[in-house]
C-alpha cells in the first residue's frame, strides 16, 4: 500500500503531480526518529504534494544523515527518496490513523480547522531489514482513501493488522 499516489498514478488518473519543498536540512534526530534510524542526526525534508495544484498530502521524511548527505533539496523536489537511496529497499511497515486539522495543516492542505485528517506513519527497510526512513504523511480526508486488497487466505477477510488504540 502507499501513503501517497506516485506521480506515474497521478499521470495515469489524468493528474499533474507537484512536490513543493517546504524545508529541508539536516537536524537533530527527535528521539523517536533516533531509536528507530540508529543515528543523531537525519535528514528532515517537508514537503506538500499537489494534485493538479490542489494540495492532497503534507508528508515529512526523516532520512540516516549517513544516506542522505549527497541529496540536495532539488533531488527530494524532482523524485522520491525511493527513488535515489543507494540501497535496496526491502519493505514497510505502515500504520494509518485519524486526526483534525489544526490551523497551520488547515492552511497547507486547503481544509478548514477541525477538518478530519488520515495520518499515516511509516517505517521504510532496506531489504537486509535496517530501517532506512521514517515518514508522516497527512491527508485530507475528503480527498483521498486507501484500499486495501485482502486475499481470502482463511474463513475471515477481516481487516489484517487492525488494532484498537487508547
Amino acid at each position: 500500500m502507499r501513503s501517497a499516489p506516485s506521480k506515474a498514478q497521478l499521470r495515469h488518473a489524468g493528474l499533474r503531480s507537484e512536490r513543493r519543498i517546504l524545508s529541508f536540512g539536516f537536524i537533530a534526530a527527535p528521539d523517536d526518529i533516533a531509536a528507530i534510524l540508529g543515528e543523531r542526526s537525519v535528514l528532515e525534508v517537508d514537503r506538500l504534494n499537489l494534485a493538479d495544484g490542489q494540495p492532497f498530502a503534507l508528508v515529512t521524511v526523516w532520512c540516516p544523515e549517513s544516506l542522505g548527505a549527497n541529496l540536495s533539496r532539488a533531488d527530494v523536489e524532482r523524485s522520491s527518496f525511493l527513488e535515489q537511496l543507494p540501497i535496496v529497499i526491502g519493505g514497510a511497515t505502515q500504520s494509518i490513523g485519524a486526526e483534525v486539522a489544526g490551523a497551520e495543516v488547515a492552511h497547507s492542505l486547503d481544509v478548514p480547522v477541525g477538518s478530519p485528517l488520515l495520518v499515516a506513519r511509516r517505517i521504510t527497510r532496506s531489504a537486509d531489514g535496517t530501517p532506512v526512513l521514517v515518514s508522516r504523511h497527512v491527508f485530507a480526508a475528503h480527498r483521498t482513501e486507501f484500499v486495501v486488497d485482502l486475499p481470502a487466505a482463511d474463513d475471515t477477510l477481516g481487516p489484517s493488522g487492525l488494532r484498537l488504540v487508547d
